[in-house]
């Protein structure tokens, strides 16, 4: 893989995950649009079964969007790595012509990856605690019924809200886990990471899911992105089809200066080095 492919792929992934933010914030502001259509503050017993079908719905429609929204970036990505379609008569079509049915076809083909509805029971387990449950909470603690609709509202979007693009992550995670032709994924650390992340992404290509490149651990940190090992985090991590991609070779050369600066050191006296080293560096990127 050359620089342009590598500058190429990152601005997909860049792109990609702008997409799923803004799909996010459509999904919060269809969400609160809905339960103020639906949702009684003075009936709340008698509005809720109504409410839970309309968001249980709309979880499940943004998960499919989410999904195709992954699906697409996945086969973008791995286009623009210079990796071969599946096998098939006559040429593939550019990504961005080809409809849904079309893209989930070819990432049948390259890793038997199709789509896939969230489980019912637990898309209502999750709204029937973080809605009505919570909206009862609220009452009991001497909240007004309206005050409690806006709680409930707020709950319910945080914990819905990642139901909704977990598609998207889901289908990226499995076809990167299924392709041959997918090395691994890579941590990128961005302009100013700290000695952490930078010790995470001299690593490199040594992850076999989103998950262990970061994204099990996101929830527990605040800010932006889907990697994040601390709070404000803004290091990525994308699948790799290359050996030679120059996110893999940054990764080598910022290995090869852990390798030396933590040499017969171990356990905590090395990241000890390490950090301190860190903290004298200029540059402290890893390009990808």
């Amino acid at each position: 893989m050359d620089a342009q492919q590598a500058a190429a792929v990152s601005a997909l992934g860049a792109a990609y995950a702008a997409r799923q933010r803004t799909l996010v914030a459509n999904f919060v502001a269809e969400l609160v649009s809905l339960i103020r259509q639906v949702f009684r503050p003075d009936d709340p017993a008698g509005s809720w079964d109504a409410t839970q079908l309309a968001v249980s719905a709309l979880v499940q429609r943004y998960h499919r969007t989410s999904a195709t929204m992954g699906a697409r970036y996945y086969l973008d990505a791995r286009r623009a790595s210079g990796v071969a379609g599946a096998r098939r008569a006559g040429p593939l079509p550019r990504i961005e012509d080809m409809t849904d049915d079309q893209v989930w076809d070819e990432l049948g083909r390259i890793a038997g990856v199709g789509p896939e509805d969230l489980n019912e029971e637990r898309i209502d387990a999750t709204v029937r605690a973080t809605g009505i449950a919570s909206y009862q909470r609220s009452i009991r603690a001497g909240r007004s019924p309206q005050r409690a609709a806006d709680t409930m509202t707020t709950t319910l979007a945080g914990a819905t809200q990642e139901l909704a693009v977990e598609g998207g992550r889901r289908v990226v995670h499995d076809a990167a886990a299924a392709d041959e032709e997918a090395v691994g994924w890579v941590r990128i650390a961005r302009p100013g990471a700290c000695w952490w992340c930078a010790m995470l992404a001299s690593r490199g290509a040594v992850y076999r899911s989103a998950a262990t490149a970061g994204r099990r651990v996101n929830k527990r940190f605040v800010g932006d992105g889907m990697f994040k090992f601390h709070n404000h985090c803004q290091c990525v991590a994308r699948p790799i089809f290359d050996a030679d991609d120059p996110a893999v070779r940054a990764a080598d050369d910022l290995y090869e200066q852990w390798r030396r600066v933590t040499a017969g050191r171990s356990g905590r006296a090395a990241m000890q080095a390490w950090a301190e080293y860190w903290g004298t560096v200029d540059d402290q990127t890893l390009a990808g």
